[in-house]
């Protein structure tokens, strides 16, 4: 199965590693743009009772915590610097969600690949 466009394809100076071959590290650049998607729809939800607002909240850990988990073992690694760096979402001091390199001083890009 060949897939046409590598999902984070747009995002300069990301690199998933291919230790595997093209299909694999497609796959988890698919899996990995699809969560990022997922986790910003789930960030519009508003909970009517706090037990809703819980669940809310739980739902964007998880997909936080499995994006990690999927960069991480995809191999995924900022280029900017040398040598090339891991890569995490996180947020940043306004709460919105980044994705941010280990360098020092660290990079950071939104979650449609724009650099910040």
């Amino acid at each position: 199965m060949k897939f046409e466009l590598p999902a984070m394809s747009g995002f300069d100076g990301i690199e998933i590693r291919d230790w595997m071959g093209g299909p694999v590290r497609d796959l988890f650049s698919i899996y990995i743009k699809t969560s990022m998607d997922m986790l910003r729809s789930a960030q519009g939800l508003e909970g009517s009772t706090l037990r809703e607002v819980g669940q809310i909240a739980r739902v964007q850990q998880a997909f936080m915590a499995s994006i990690n988990a999927m960069m991480s073992a995809s191999g995924s690694s900022c280029t900017l610097d040398s040598p090339p760096e891991a890569i995490n979402l996180t947020t940043d001091s306004d709460g919105n969600l980044v994705l941010r390199c280990e360098h020092d001083p660290c990079h950071e890009w939104d979650l449609d690949g724009t650099k910040i």
